[in-house]
């Protein structure tokens, strides 16, 4: 009826995002990072936006302070690993995007010849 839906969110709430990705002809994809990468990531977001007026991730002043967030994230992957929601790690997808995209093309139901793949 309407379309190809794409969503795109920063929210913890999965009920949410499960409610859309149930749907029939959605397909939804969870990218999830590696909580170390997550926390040195978010810590260097911080530290980028410190001058700005909406700082990122202002509670995370240091490796510590960050490991209850990023646990919280860490049982969400959890949580779309075991539902039908595609999930990629983004380190994997940095290491190796030719097969990242070949795996989420197959997901997605879509033909992509070696060629196309190849020059991502």
């Amino acid at each position: 009826k309407y379309g190809p839906l794409v969503i795109k969110v920063h929210d913890k709430n999965a009920s949410k995002i499960q409610k859309y990705a149930s749907r029939k002809n959605v397909y939804s994809t969870f990218t999830y990072r590696d909580p170390r990468c997550f926390i040195l990531s978010a810590m260097d977001h911080k530290e980028r936006t410190k001058n700005e007026q909406q700082q990122v991730f202002p509670q995370f002043t240091n490796v510590t302070s960050a490991i209850p967030e990023a646990k919280s994230w860490g049982g969400i992957a959890l949580q779309f690993k075991k539902s039908e929601i595609f999930t990629l790690k983004y380190e994997d997808l940095v290491i190796s995007p030719e097969y990242c995209v070949g795996k989420v093309a197959k997901y997605l139901n879509v033909k992509i010849n070696e060629k196309r793949i190849l020059a991502v």
